[in-house]
């Protein structure tokens, strides 16, 4: 069957049009009702499972481009207690570097991660700060994301102990605003981030997708 029948096919029944042609095609012989009509049911799921076969199958798996490395310093957290939401805490930046190719700088102080830590020490980051390149441009960052481990190992990281950063899945997704146009092309893309928490300082490496 050529593709573009198909996928035209596959889309018509997902707007809810599927005409008898379509019906007859898809239900086989051997799905047929008693009256002699095919089984209506059976030949959408049919066209569904090989219409999304054939869309997934032309879709590429994303690229991801290294942009740069953020090393923040990071104070000890404000416990504000126990929220709705779970438990709040806040946690100051007080100052860092950042460089990837092509562009380098620092952290500035006075940005902070607003955390809710769950009971089990599930934890959703909302990080916000600005960066400072070497060329005097700043770059506000948003950076949500979500942290999580065994317990006994959050307990530790929650503590301010060390632990290994392989036991802990810790993963962002930046955004950012800026009105340098030289650094305009991080509004323009996805990014993910992924972290290491130690003691004092914060790892994030960001990659763009695409």
């Amino acid at each position: 069957m050529p593709p573009w029948e198909l996928l035209h096919d596959y889309a018509e029944s997902k707007t809810g049009k599927f005409s008898n042609r379509s019906v007859t095609k898809y239900a086989g012989d051997d799905f047929w009702l008693a009256n002699g009509k095919p089984d209506l049911w059976v030949a959408r799921e049919r066209l569904h499972k090989i219409g999304s076969k054939h869309l997934m199958s032309d879709i590429s798996e994303p690229k991801l481009t290294f942009v740069f490395e953020l090393r923040a310093q990071v104070g000890p957290p404000v416990e504000i207690g126990d929220v709705p939401e779970g438990r709040r805490r806040i946690v100051p930046i007080l100052g860092g570097t950042f460089s990837g190719p092509g562009i380098k700088g620092k952290v500035l102080p006075g940005g902070a991660d607003w955390q809710i830590v769950r009971d089990n020490g599930f934890t959703e980051l909302d990080t916000r700060y600005v960066l400072e390149t070497d060329n005097g441009q700043l770059i506000y960052v948003q950076n949500r994301g979500i942290r999580h481990a065994p317990p006994e190992v959050m307990q530790k990281l929650l503590a301010g102990e060390h632990v290994d950063p392989s036991l802990v899945y810790f993963c962002t997704t930046p955004s950012f605003e800026m009105s340098a146009p030289d650094v305009e092309g991080l509004t323009r893309f996805v990014f993910v981030g992924v972290g290491e928490r130690h003691p004092t300082e914060v790892v994030i490496r960001m990659w763009r997708v695409g």
